[in-house]
């Protein structure tokens, strides 16, 4: 018989978790219509609009595919590699998106300003 460990425990847990975060917001955006999402993408003003379409209907699938893998352990550790990249992307689109548009500067400035305070 196999004992399990706290450890095993939580991170089986976390896993679960995990998964149902990026199932539930994958199947928000791909029950909505796929215009929705597609305007998201292209307020980011980082894609070209050719590009937008597919990935508004891409990427909600993805993500649901991916967090229901996880919650599945259908190849966790892979799972958890394209979610972590895909957040990883996430998070350089909004970094890139604030640059190109000057609201990271203008964010900076009033960070200045309160500190200065």
């Amino acid at each position: 018989m196999k004992t399990f460990k706290k450890s095993n425990i939580l991170w089986f847990a976390a896993r679960i978790f995990l998964g149902f975060v990026f199932a539930y917001a994958g199947f928000q955006k791909a029950v909505e219509p796929v215009q929705n999402f597609q305007a998201v993408v292209l307020d980011y003003e980082i894609f070209p609009y050719a590009w937008s379409m597919p990935i508004a209907i891409f990427m909600p699938w993805l993500e649901l595919i991916l967090g229901v893998f996880l919650i599945l352990g259908f190849m966790p550790r892979w799972s958890a590699l394209g979610l972590g990249l895909l957040s990883l992307s996430f998070v350089a689109l909004i970094t890139a998106s604030y640059i190109k548009l000057g609201d990271f500067l203008k964010v900076a400035a009033v960070l200045e300003r309160e500190v200065s305070i």
